[in-house]
């Protein structure tokens, strides 16, 4: 189990960091993005943490 959370954990870490690099290669079009988590007993305290805040 602990190695099945881990690596869900570094396959989402991946998929934000790409999207943020993303959203930074497009500043002209994206001015920034409201963070979503579904506040489960499954998600992270960084997720939990930015919840509901915006990134620019």
């Amino acid at each position: 189990m602990r190695a099945l959370r881990i690596s869900r954990t570094e396959v989402l870490r991946s998929y934000r960091e790409s999207s943020r690099r993303t959203y930074e290669a497009n500043s002209d079009v994206v001015d920034g993005w409201i963070w979503h988590a579904a506040l489960d007993r499954r998600t992270c305290a960084f997720c939990w943490s930015q919840h509901g805040g915006c990134i620019r």
